[in-house]
This record gives structure tokens, sequence and C-alpha cells, in this order.
């Protein structure tokens, strides 16, 4: 060992001796260290700062919420999440409007008349997407009432097809304006009656879709359309008042932008989530209604919103007695195909050709008739007041009788050469090696 090795653990030694004793001596000698109390403002506890930053009265912790079960909401919601993800992928970066509900509608009026296989499957996926009970309010309620909710129903039906009288029945009681025997070749009656229609329904959502169908949608195929709209309009508990200087509004490109018209209140006795650093707070109505509005974090896309983040989110919503709220007033409109939507949900088979099932509905077979398309149109204010909302959805099924076909003769064929009125057949060939032919 070297005497450099030496010294340095010798020192060493003697330093760690010296520590120890002034360690005895500072403790036999020192009086404990005292908490210094609080006495909050507020509530007038008494709490020790070296415990508590804050009042723990007045400001307690933020447990974690607990683990939630799958509840039928919840399942519901991720659902209808993924349903709205699925629509919204057509608009990308613009400002979009789903009614879950319409859609619903419309297709329950569907399985009023479906059967077999078409009844079986419409009847799971609406078990599965909708609520089992209904939530609306009684049809034509009165303007003077806080919270209005209304619906209402329209049946085209082509003159090849008839109604069964059980389904007829139904729909009247589904409050649906039947249009039947329509002959779907006639342009001039077509353009009247989407003309009525619109008017209709224009009347039905007080104004805010204006026209939703044209005759140009329709053409000789077309055998059934069903159509729904669904009007609430609600009064916030506590309205709302408009933010002097308006406020401003960040872009997810990170652009600030002002805005002029911002709402503000102090919302008092509702519900309030945090998750992750995703927010989420509940806005009551006058009645039984609520808006859940919800904030991902800074810097985080709102596409990143899973059926996952939604549902765990809702399910740890806690009561609380105020929030400072800021929202901007808004109003949006949107006009979207909804058959991808569909055909990746488990509903494909309807828009397949002989696999659509109306047994319940149409008398005679209706193994020709298939989906075609399905448009919803959606309206939004929101302002110091209240909300005021409107959706129609349109589904149109056509029929394979006129349908466009494609036929490529690529394989020997035969062909007749007749008289048209009286069917004299004046040639019959056919052709087996069109190579072998001789063009001039």
């Amino acid at each position: 060992m070297t005497l450099t090795d030496r010294i340095t653990r010798r020192s060493s030694g003697y330093g760690a001796i010296r520590l120890t004793l002034l360690l005895f001596f500072f403790v036999s000698t020192s009086t404990p260290l005292q908490a210094t109390p609080h006495v909050c403002q507020k509530c007038k506890n008494v709490y020790n700062d070296d415990d508590f930053l804050v009042c723990p009265i007045c400001h307690p912790a933020p447990a974690d919420p607990p683990a939630q079960p799958e509840t039928q909401h919840s399942q519901q919601l991720k659902w209808v999440m993924r349903l709205f993800m699925l629509a919204a992928q057509a608009q990308p970066d613009s400002n979009f409007i789903f009614s879950p509900d319409s859609l619903f509608q419309a297709l329950s009026a569907l399985l009023a008349g479906a059967s077999d296989t078409t009844q079986e499957l419409l009847a799971k996926f609406l078990e599965r997407n909708s609520p089992s009970s209904s939530t609306t309010e009684a049809p034509g309620a009165s303007p003077g009432q806080s919270v209005v909710y209304t619906a209402g129903n329209a049946l085209l039906l082509a003159s090849r097809y008839q109604l069964q009288d059980s389904y007829r029945r139904e729909a009247e009681k589904m409050s649906t304006a039947i249009h039947d025997n329509i002959d779907f070749r006639n342009r001039p009656s077509l353009k009247a009656l989407a003309e009525q229609l619109n008017q209709e329904f224009c009347y039905l959502t007080h104004g805010m879709i204006r026209s939703f169908c044209s005759a140009n949608q329709w053409n000789t195929e077309t055998a059934l359309i069903l159509i729904n709209s669904v009007y609430f309009r609600g009064l916030w508990k506590q309205p709302f008042y408009r933010k002097n200087g308006g406020g401003l509004f960040t872009l997810e490109n990170g652009t600030n932008v002002h805005l002029r018209r911002v709402l503000h209140q102090e919302i008092r006795h509702t519900g309030y989530a945090i998750q992750n650093e995703w927010q989420a707070v509940t806005v009551p109505y006058r009645g039984n209604y609520e808006m859940v509005l919800v904030l991902p974090p800074e810097g985080t896309a709102l596409s990143t919103a899973s059926p996952e983040i939604m549902a765990n989110l809702l399910a740890s919503l806690q009561a609380v007695p105020e929030i400072d709220l800021t929202l901007p007033a808004f109003e949006s409109y949107s006009g979207t195909e909804l058959s991808s939507v569909l055909r990746n949900t488990g509903l494909e088979c309807l828009f397949q050709q002989g696999r659509v099932t109306l047994g319940g509905m149409l008398v005679g077979s209706s193994k020709g008739i298939f989906l075609s398309g399905i448009q919803q149109n959606c309206a939004i204010k929101v302002n110091e007041l209240g909300t005021e909302a409107s959706a129609i959805t349109q589904t149109c099924f056509v029929d394979g009788i006129r349908r466009n076909i494609k036929i490529n003769f690529n394989r020997p064929f035969l062909y007749i050469l007749r008289h048209k009125d009286t069917g004299r057949i004046l040639f019959i060939g056919q052709i087996l090696h069109p190579e072998t032919l001789n063009y001039r």
C-alpha cells in the first residue's frame, strides 16, 4: 500500500469519527423542529404548512377516479364515437356535426319492416348502439317550453311495390307521412314532391335545414326512401354572458385567432373530469338534457380522442360546486354521405343485392332491393341562451330491375336478329373465334 493510500484511508477514518460526534452533539442539544400552523382565511381551518401547501378542506387533493365497469352507456358511447370518427374522416380539418339519434331512428323504421336475417342484423346493431329506452320529449312540444324535442318521418315508395297493412299502421304510429304509388319516371311530379318534402321538413327543423332533397337524386331504379328528422332546442340552466373584448382561439396548427363572440359563465353544480390532461365538463339545460364539452391536452390533436378515452373520461365525471367556463359561440352545418360508415360497422350486407329482406314492410318479394345511399344533413347553433340543433337522415333503396348493368362479351356468345314487335327471327348465330374474323 502506498503512503498516499494510507493517508487517505486514515483521513477518511478521522473524518467519519468527527462527523459522528458533531451529529450526536447537534441532536442532544437542539430543540425539535416545530411545524408552523396556518389558519385558512375562508373556512378557519388550522393546518400545518409542512403537511399541506394549501387548506386541505377548501382545496382537497383530486382523488384518482375508481375503475369504472363497462356499462351499457359506455358501450354505446364507444360505438357512437366509432361512427363519428368514421364519418368525420370524410371532412378532415373542418367543423363537423353528426346525429346518431337521427341515423338510429331511420334504421329503426327500417327494422320495423325487416324480416329474416335483415331483421336480426338490424336488431343486433341497434341494440348495441342506441339507447334501450326512448329519451324523446313529447312530439309537438310547445314552443314556450325550455326544452323542445320533436321527430318526424316520411316514406316514399315506388308504384311497383305495395306496403303491408300492418307496416302502414306502425308507420302511422311513428308519425310517418306515407307517399306511395310514386312513378319515379315522371320528372315533373318528382320535382313537385321534392319541393313539398323540403317545405315539410324545413318546418319540422324550424328552418335550420331548408333543402335536403332534389328530384335529381332519384332515378327510375329508386324503390324505397325512408326519411327521418330530429329537432332540439334547449335553454341553458344558467345563461352565458358575452365576454367583453372577445378572446383568442388557438388552432391545431398553433395559430391564434381572435373571436369576437365568446361566452362566459360560472357554472354551478355541474360535472367535471380530468384524465391524462383530457378534461370534460357538463353544461346543463333546463330539463333532462346537458352538453358535455371535451378539451384535449394542449398540443394534442382532437382526432386522437379515441372511444376508450371518451368512455373513461365521461365515466369519471364527478359533481363540483362551480366551474369558470369560457366557450366560443358557434354555428356548424354538415352534409355527409354515411354509406361508408355503415359498411364498416357490420351492415355491409344492406348494400348487397339479394341480401335485404323487407317482408314485414312490402307485399310480395323484395329480394331485389338494396341500400344505395344514406345522406345526413345536420345543423347546430350555440349562443348565450342555449342550443338549437336539427338533423335529417335520408336512406335510399333501389332494386335491380332497372339498375345500370355492365356486361362484357369476352367469351363465346349467341346473337339473334329479330323483329321487335312480332318476334320473327331473321338471323341467329354464335361467335366462338372472333380472332378469325376479318374487318374492312
